[in-house]
């Protein structure tokens, strides 16, 4: 083999193995799909889940004892738990009120409650879009000041952390929007003020890709911005659409492709989720309308 050919084939394996050495997270919206042989189906998932990502209204609407099943069967197998969770409270009827991002005033101890006396773990709190719904998006009429935000935030992850003190924190916000309007100067804002509030710093963020946007130099400068805050970065791979779940799967796996397209650094977060109907399958792999298809395929696309 020549020196190239030699040359060609390590920098093939470092890339593979930068991408298998990130974590990967998977979710779903049916916690129906843990009293099934499906179940089962996520342990096949190629590379592996590291973790699961509960949407808080999963834990709130199923029964103790069927959470604990879901909780054994996830520490049996070393997955990690993560959860979506809002991270503003409303004034009911009011200010804030069934916006995304906010929940009511007895939300986080209610929350970590019912995880608790179902015997869970959680080992991620992941604090969803309260820059986007609480100051940028001019539709939800809010407007927070920044500082506001970041200090009603930390004061209710205090309540998350009273019962897992070792969970991490971290966010997740729609950064080709948020970038359009002021780079990432907001960010940097709340995460600089919720550190100043919090014992519990800010440990990662997630981006919510809209994916009809110039994703690719937000990534970049997300790379950059992640490093220079010490946080750990991942990107969400869906589809932004409520197409059917054939059509969902498609474009899910076009925008997979289009990111990785010349793409050298992988997210260190790698998290596959939808937060509409489809898809309707959650983790079967040989299935390519299920969701537990994307880290297969993403993996093939990486090794080219």
């Amino acid at each position: 083999m020549s020196k190239r050919m030699v040359l060609i084939t390590i920098i093939l394996l470092l890339s593979i193995n930068s991408a298998f050495s990130s974590e990967i997270w998977i979710t779903s919206n049916n916690s129906k799909i843990f009293y099934s042989k499906e179940r089962y189906q996520l342990l096949k998932i190629d590379p592996k889940v590291n973790v699961f990502k509960f949407y808080y209204q999963v834990i709130q609407r199923t029964p103790k004892p069927e959470l604990e099943r879901i909780f054994n069967f996830l520490r049996e197998n070393n997955i990690k738990v993560a959860i979506e969770v809002p991270g503003l409270t409303w004034v009911d009827h009011g200010i804030g009120y069934g916006v995304e991002g906010f929940g009511p005033s007895f939300f986080q101890k209610d929350l970590m409650n019912r995880i608790h006396d179902a015997n869970g773990y959680v080992n991620y709190f992941a604090i969803d879009e309260v820059l986007w719904y609480a100051h940028y998006n001019e539709k939800t009429h809010i407007q927070y000041n920044i500082n506001d935000i970041a200090d009603q935030v930390s004061k209710n992850i205090d309540e998350y952390y009273s019962l897992f003190p070792h969970a991490q924190i971290g966010i997740i916000e729609p950064l080709s929007q948020i970038y359009q309007k002021d780079k990432f100067s907001g960010i940097q804002q709340f995460i600089d003020e919720f550190n100043k509030r919090s014992k519990y710093a800010l440990k990662f963020i997630n981006y919510d890709v809209l994916w009809s946007s110039d994703f690719k130099r937000v990534y970049d400068n997300l790379i950059n911005f992640s490093t220079g805050n010490d946080l750990t970065y991942g990107v969400i791979f869906n589809d932004n659409s409520n197409a059917n779940p054939k059509l969902w799967m498609e474009n899910a796996r076009d925008n997979i492709k289009a990111f990785y397209k010349n793409q050298k650094q992988i997210p260190e977060q790698i998290i596959y989720q939808s937060w509409n109907k489809s898809p309707y399958m959650n983790f079967y792999v040989s299935n390519s309308d299920s969701l537990g298809s994307l880290p297969e395929y993403a993996s093939k696309i990486m090794s080219k």
